[in-house]
Order: C-alpha cells, then sequence, then structure tokens
C-alpha cells in the first residue's frame, strides 16, 4: 500500500468483475483506516528523541558538508555523475549531500539516556556511509554498527545499553572518510553486500559518500514506525466518483499537477513531495542532460566544480570534552562486567601526594597540565632521555619506555 502505483494496479485489472466504483470506494476505506491506523501507532507506541528537521543545538557536526545548514523537505539531490542529474528530493533533516556528495563530515548526539529496548533513527547514505551507536568512546567494534545503502530516507533500528550498565553510548553518522574503519574490511558485518579488501587509494580516489537523518525515535516493540500514507490518500479526497480507467487517469493527473505546481512555487506539503520525489526516482519528469541544452551547461559547470575545486580534507583524529564528565567505575581485577565504585578522576597516585581531583570536563586538560608541570621532574628526565637515546643510539637510561622496576 506505500507504492504510490499501488491503487492503479489494484483497480486497472479488467480480469476483475466487480464494478470499477466499488473496488474504489472499498480501497479508499483501507487506505483512510490504514493511515489512521499507523498515525495513532506513530504517535502513541514511539517517543520521539530528537527531532533533526529542523537541526540541534545539542548535537555535534564537523566536516565541511555540515556547514550549510538543515535542508527543508523537498530540496532537490544531484548526482555526481552519469546522464541524469537528479537523485531525487531530499527530507528535512541534517544531509551532508545538500551540496554536492563530494564533501564529507560526521554527526553526534549527546549521551544516550534511555530505558526503552530499542532507538530507530529515520536515516539515509551510500557511498560506504555508515551509522552507529558507539560505547565507551570505542569506536572499533560492530555492535549497533550499520551501513547506509539507500538514498531514500528508511528507519534503522538498534538495541543500545541502557544506564545501568554506564557505557555512556552516543549515535554518530559519518561519511567514509570520517569513518576510522575506512576502508572497511569487515563491512558485511554492517550489512554491506561486499567487503572492502582493497587498498586505500583504490577508493580514496573517489570522494563520493552522503548521509542523512531526520528523527530518532525511542520504543519497546521490535517494529519502527511505519510511514504514513497521507499523499496517497490525497487520491481519495475528491467527490468525485471513479467508474474507469480514464476517470483514474485523470485523477492521478490531476493530484500529481498539484502537486508538481506546488513544488515549483515553493509550497508543497510533505505528501506533496512524496509524489515529486517518486516521479524522480521512476524517471516520469525530465531531467537528463539531453533534455535541456542550458540545463547540461549548468550540471557541466558543476561537475566542473566538484572535481576541479573540492580538495579532500586531511582527517585527523582528535578528542573533546562534550559534557562535566563522570568518575569512571572501578573494574574489579580488570574484569569490564564487574564495576567496583567509582574512582574520582586526578593524577596518578603514586606521583601526587597532594590528591586534588580534576573538576573541569573529562579532566584531559588537567592531566596535561600536571604532566607538563615543571613540579613533575618524570617527564623532563623522560624527555632528556629520549633525546640522548636518538642523538647517541643509547640513552642513559637504556629503556627509553620504561623508568620503573622492570627497566635499566
Amino acid at each position: 500500500m506505500d507504492n504510490p502505483a499501488y491503487p492503479w494496479l489494484s483497480l486497472a485489472n479488467k480480469d476483475n468483475t466487480v464494478p470499477i466504483s466499488e473496488r474504489w470506494s472499498e480501497l479508499a476505506s483501507q487506505y483512510v483506516n490504514e493511515n489512521s491506523r499507523r498515525r495513532q501507532s506513530n504517535q502513541n507506541d514511539y517517543e520521539l528523541l530528537y527531532d533533526l528537521r529542523e537541526g540541534s543545538e545539542t548535537w555535534t557536526a564537523s566536516g565541511h558538508s555540515l556547514t550549510h545548514g538543515v535542508s527543508k523537505d523537498g530540496e532537490l539531490a544531484f548526482t555526481g555523475n552519469g546522464d541524469l542529474t537528479l537523485q531525487g528530493l531530499l527530507p528535512a533533516g541534517v544531509n551532508s549531500h545538500r551540496l554536492t556528495h563530494n564533501l564529507g563530515g560526521s554527526y553526534r548526539s549527546p549521551i544516550l539516556h534511555t530505558e526503552k529496548k530499542y532507538l530507530s533513527l529515520q536515516v539515509l547514505g551510500g557511498e560506504r556511509a555508515a551509522v552507529r551507536i558507539v560505547s565507551n568512546n570505542c569506536q572499533l567494534n560492530y555492535v549497533n554498527y550499520k551501513v547506509l545503502l539507500s538514498d531514500q530516507s528508511e528507519w534503522i533500528t538498534f538495541e543500545p545499553a541502557d544506564d545501568t550498565q554506564k557505557l555512556r553510548a552516543y549515535i554518530e553518522i559519518l561519511t567514509k572518510f570520517d569513518n576510522p574503519k575506512f576502508p572497511d574490511q569487515l563491512a558485511t558485518i554492517g550489512g554491506a553486500k561486499s567487503n572492502d579488501r582493497v587498498p586505500w587509494n583504490d577508493l580514496a580516489d573517489d570522494p563520493r559518500s552522503f548521509f542523512g537523518i531526520s528523527r530518532v525515535v525511542l520504543h519497546d516493540s521490535q517494529d519502527p514506525p511505519q510511514p504514513e500514507l497521507d499523499h496517497l490518500c490525497s487520491l481519495f479526497q475528491s467527490a468525485e466518483a471513479i467508474r474507469s480507467v480514464n476517470d483514474l487517469a485523470i485523477r492521478y493527473a490531476n493530484v500529481l499537477q498539484k502537486a508538481i505546481q506546488a513544488w515549483a512555487e515553493n509550497r508543497s506539503t510533505p505528501g506533496q513531495n512524496t509524489w515529486v520525489d517518486w516521479l524522480i526516482r521512476n524517471q516520469l519528469l525530465p531531467y537528463s542532460l539531453d533534455d535541456d541544452k542550458d540545463l547540461k551547461d549548468l550540471v557541466s559547470q558543476y561537475r566542473g566544480i566538484e572535481k576541479e575545486h573540492i580538495r579532500q580534507p586531511r582527517i585527523i583524529p582528535g578528542v573533546e570534552d562534550v559534557d562535566d564528565g563522570i568518575n569512571q567505575p572501578l573494574l574489579v581485577r580488570g574484569n569490564s562486567n564487574e564495576l567496583g565504585e567509582p574512582v574520582p578522576r586526578r593524577f596518578f597516585e603514586v606521583l601526587d601526594h597532594d590528591g586534588l581531583p580534576f573538576n573541569n570536563g573529562s579532566g584531559r586538560r588537567e592531566l596535561a597540565e600536571r604532566i607538563a608541570s615543571p613540579d613533575n621532574p618524570l617527564t623532563a628526565r623522560v624527555m632528556a632521555n629520549r633525546v640522548w637515546h636518538h642523538l647517541f643510539g643509547t640513552g642513559i637510561v637504556r629503556t627509553v619506555d620504561d623508568f620503573g622496576r622492570l627497566g635499566d
């Protein structure tokens, strides 16, 4: 029933002996009832955690692709090559390919807090982009990890850890160059059709990669929200009866014409945008380069800028404080499943007799200041020993990486 061609195919079957008017009336009731059921379920069974259709001040963006604001529903998505110029229409939300597929980036949520069993994200993406839930800052695991394989918005469902596990999980959606797994040698674990067991340079020559995200919801049922059918219900809103296939064709034509006109005048509804997007993706609207010389010239300029003037960025892994930090529980005898009491953030006790705790964010900066402090002679001694090692081949202490009891 989600397919815009379904009403047409249902009624255009000439072998059916039931009059079209009766079948049309039955179909109208089916759509109205099903749309009402879906809307009620989406409202009652799902908790909206993040609505990113207008962006979010609590999420963190990086990369050049996310510096141009949030996409409005119905913006054009262009293709990077080939005779066809359009990929479809963008949904409202944060879309990395609003200008081009050749700019990368990443988008990260705050720390998640949920008591629900499932978390679903409304996303799209391709060209080795991925979405995942990162726990305890471990970016190399494949739990709750999905490779994005569709340029149309869809729901992806994860089963995140609850707060009692203290994993401080967050959502991350990212293009391929921003993914520390790239080239992803185990991509099939994330749902890709093949592993990328190829050298970096073979894949890095193509900069294209893109993602989009619109909403995040929490729920206890296993299935994500269902798409609502407002656009298809518009077929049944006219009081004029459908008595023939020709009447049906006229009804489709009227709905489609209004949708195209509204989109062209920048006043279209989300339902009308769904119709236009369907027409584009099924090549029922002319947008080939051979259809219009002016279009061909513009697209040629656009693709020339993409190819000649967009340079691949150098990606540097880094860390940052995103909240007030926590005191990590002690892992009893190193067992990650056996959590002891939280340990205050501070410098190494054996080197710090004051024992004052760190209070600013994670404490990472305070730790760096203590390591480099003039009051801590060990850092300077280690550095001097390493300089001696590189100048003379052997350090004053031969074990340059070990000044402890096991060193020389």
